[in-house]
């Protein structure tokens, strides 16, 4: 059986991955795309993307986030950045890249 891969986010600790991944899920599933983030789950969305590198630093360069329809129909998270112009990010992508190397 595979072992639990931790996930670090700014200040936030995940135990794996798919714990991570769900948080992320629950925040975008409670927007209907086209609707844009409240200022606590922006923060939280913010953190990820400039943890995972998707904006240049976590939030000081954006105005807005909001949800909205990326590849495949599928709803996702977009920021507007000054630096990047708008930036759509996967969530699985993004918790993946924050995942924590543990050397045996």
């Amino acid at each position: 059986m595979p072992s639990r891969i931790p996930v670090r986010v700014a200040e936030h600790d995940f135990r794996s991955i798919n714990q991570a991944r769900g948080h992320y899920c629950e925040i975008l599933h409670r927007y209907q795309p086209g609707q844009r983030v409240n200022e606590q789950d922006q923060a939280q969305v913010l953190e990820l993307m400039g943890s995972a590198g998707v904006l240049p630093t976590a939030g000081s360069a954006s105005q807005d986030v909001w949800v909205t329809t990326g590849q495949f129909g599928r709803t996702c998270f977009a920021a507007r950045s000054t630096a990047k112009g708008s930036q759509v990010m996967s969530i699985t992508r993004a918790v993946k890249s924050c995942a924590v190397v543990v050397c045996s």
